[in-house]
Order: C-alpha cells, then sequence, then structure tokens
C-alpha cells in the first residue's frame, strides 16, 4: 500500500469521523464515532514521522525532528485555549468541523 497513501486513508478517516462527531445527535453517537475517529487517527503521528524521515537526508534529521517536535509541544499549549474560545463562542461541534478542510486540502495534494 505505501506509506503515502496509509497515510491518506488514515487522514480520510479521520476527517470523515470528525465530520460524524459533529453530527452526532447523542453522546453515544459521539462516544462511538469518537472511539472510530481514534482508531483511523492513531496512524497519522508514527506515519507522518516515518514519511519526514524518508524525505529528509540523514544529516537533516535532527532538525525535521525538532521541526516537528515543536508543534507536538505547541498543541497542548495552544489547543485547550482555541478549543474554549471555539466552543463559548460558537459550538462544541466546531472543534470537529474545522478538520473538514484541513483534511480535504491534505488529500488533494
Amino acid at each position: 500500500m505505501g506509506r503515502k497513501r496509509l497515510l491518506l486513508t488514515c487522514v480520510a478517516g479521520f476527517t470523515a469521523r470528525s465530520l460524524c462527531c459533529g453530527l452526532a445527535t447523542s453522546l453515544s453517537q459521539l462516544i462511538m464515532f469518537r472511539v472510530l475517529q481514534g482508531l483511523t487517527g492513531a496512524g497519522l503521528q508514527p506515519l507522518a514521522q516515518a514519511i519526514l524521515l524518508e524525505t529528509f537526508p540523514k544529516q537533516r534529521h535532527g532538525h525535521a525532528m525538532a521541526a516537528f517536535g515543536i508543534g507536538i509541544l505547541l498543541t497542548p499549549i495552544l489547543g485547550p485555549t482555541l478549543g474554549r474560545w471555539i466552543t463559548v463562542n460558537y459550538s462544541w461541534r466546531w472543534i470537529f468541523y474545522l478538520n473538514q478542510p484541513v483534511g480535504v486540502l491534505s488529500r488533494s495534494r
């Protein structure tokens, strides 16, 4: 299947499950869709790292992983603050809808 195709399949699954989470009409539906979202999203980080290391020459692996790590470190800092702002000003559903444009754009490349 190849790493790129597997990564894009995971992105498509994660994006579709995010839409389902946003459209959920009950707590049990939301939980079920979140579990499915987790199953498709679990491969995203290790696949992205593998592709990153495959893309960059060995001499640049440290720089590539440092850039990747900055995103990993900023997410828990910015995520809750941005998430609160979105849920207060819009709706909790928008947390899931925001994944849609990113997922669609990544599939078009």
